[in-house]
């Protein structure tokens, strides 16, 4: 892989980066159970697959422009930082020789091209699965051997570090957590050597930042930003320079938490806000059963996760799960591994709607009821008492996108404008549409050059088994119906 000026850049030799934006679908997906010859299995083998639930991903057009946007951010930081160039080395030298205090500044440049990511959302919308899913598609660590144009005789690259942000917001936790991270990834002995040192808090950032940028670091990722350990601590300014300081090296940074966790973040410096740079997206749960993301690509996708010898027998799906779940990922998830469990030890075939309405009623959904509820029925007020969710955000967005209330499972309507109309005529719906065309060309692409590869285990399925289509046959009717959609909707 060679820069823009023409030199060969090591960072990149390794790493399947760029990655094509249509290719992204395809590779994100992930079916833990496809093709599984589920019919040579006991129940209880089968009771036990059931774990896998948690490994299978359906990309949805948010979680894909996520990932696309983290690729590019490691990609970017990579070009800019090519180890070969001289103004490069004159850098590295530069930040070797940084002793100062932190607050002071670092090495006398600033990365242009440098790109961060915050990703926000309530717990259970797959933060951090969309994340993992996205890093899986790189090494964490390549080893160079010598490289005379490089200056090193060897050298570990750490493509991504993730980290948690401490529960209570702590500077030196947290950057004792970096040492360890770095230290599991590398096979370093970083904490050994500086956690027993009585440095300020100051100059273990500063040894800290020196470490990431000697060995390269693509990314850094900090999970967990909440409103206790980020947006009300009181060492949050001194998080944000350290973080700011790092991607003035060149570090891409990727924020991970709630949005309580970023209240403010607007608030600061452009500089600070530049910690978004490379987008800042928030993720929801579904609307409505009508929902484009929940309808066409969750429900099915996650329905595709079947250890069952027949496929779900569930009268409208995507409206019953929606009521049982709220539209959250991670409820679904459960829910339907629970009435998996339940109609393999009822002897059943396949799962119903009393499966479902089971598992809902069950041990493992019943603490989230009054969530769940306040969710379906756009209940505001019923969301304040949960303290890690921002009701008057949901409340916002309830009234933007149709209004408060909705029908409650009981039957009882309240009444508000069609959620249906306002998405119709929503300027926001078409640049997901043109997402969603782009994934299904890429997936005809894609089935054509697969040929009939996988076709003898397909061909020991029952022919009603969705998954003798495929998942990705499934997703890809939905994408060509959305395309139809859109088509008559500019006619």
């Amino acid at each position: 892989m060679m820069d823009n000026k023409g030199a060969v850049n090591p960072l990149l030799a390794s790493l399947p980066l760029p990655v094509d934006f249509d290719t992204l679908p395809e590779l994100l997906l992930s079916e833990p159970l496809s093709f599984e010859l589920l019919g040579t299995k006991s129940p209880q083998e089968r009771a036990h697959l059931l774990a896998k639930i948690g490994s299978h991903f359906v990309p949805t057009s948010t979680a894909i422009d996520i990932a696309d946007a983290i690729l590019v951010a490691i990609y970017a930081g990579y070009e800019e930082r090519n180890p070969c160039l001289a103004e490069v080395k004159k850098r590295r030298y530069l930040v070797g020789g940084w002793q100062g205090s932190f607050r002071s500044g670092g090495p006398a440049f600033v990365a242009k091209n440098v790109r961060c990511v915050t990703i926000e959302g309530i717990t259970g919308l797959g933060k951090s699965t969309i994340v993992d899913r996205t890093l899986s598609l790189l090494p964490q660590v390549v080893i160079h051997g010598p490289s005379e144009s490089a200056g090193w005789t060897m050298q570990k690259q750490l493509v991504w570090v993730k980290v948690d942000m401490t529960s209570d917001g702590s500077r030196l936790g947290f950057l004792m957590q970096m040492y360890q991270q770095i230290d599991a990834a590398l096979g370093t002995d970083y904490f050994s050597q500086f956690s027993a040192k009585r440095w300020p808090i100051e100059q273990h950032m500063v040894s800290v930042a020196k470490i990431l940028y000697n060995c390269f670091c693509g990314a850094l990722v900090i999970e967990e930003i909440q409103a206790r350990n980020f947006a009300e601590a009181a060492s949050r300014n001194v998080m944000l320079l350290f973080f700011l300081r790092l991607a003035n090296l060149g570090i891409p940074i990727v924020l991970i938490g709630n949005p309580l966790g970023f209240e403010g973040f607007a608030d600061f410096s452009q500089d600070v806000r530049r910690l978004s740079s490379g987008g800042r997206f928030e993720l929801w749960p579904a609307l409505s059963p009508q929902d484009d993301d929940w309808a066409e690509f969750l429900v099915p996708g996650m329905l595709q996760f079947n250890v069952m010898s027949k496929p779900p027998a569930i009268t409208h799906a995507a409206e019953l799960l929606f009521k049982c779940t709220g539209g959250v990922y991670d409820f679904l998830a459960k829910l339907l591994a629970q009435a998996q469990l339940l109609a393999l030890r009822r002897g059943q075939e396949c799962i119903y709607d009393a499966d479902l309405l089971d598992a809902y009623d069950g041990a493992t959904i019943t603490a989230s009821h009054n969530l769940i509820r306040a969710l379906v029925e756009r209940n505001e007020d019923a969301l304040r008492q949960f303290s890690d969710i921002p009701s008057a955000a949901f409340g916002t967005r309830w009234v933007a996108m149709g209004g408060l209330g909705t029908s409650l499972p009981g039957g009882k309507v309240v009444a508000r404008a069609p959620v249906t109309e306002v998405l119709k005529s929503s300027k926001k719906r078409w640049p997901r549409f043109q997402v969603a065309e782009r994934m299904y060309k890429q997936k005809v692409a894609s089935e054509k050059r697969r040929g009939g590869q996988d076709s003898e285990k397909q061909q020991q399925l029952p022919p009603e088994d969705l998954r003798s289509q495929g998942l990705r046959s499934v997703l890809l009717d939905n994408f060509e119906t959305m395309r139809r959609r859109r088509e008559r909707g500019k006619s």
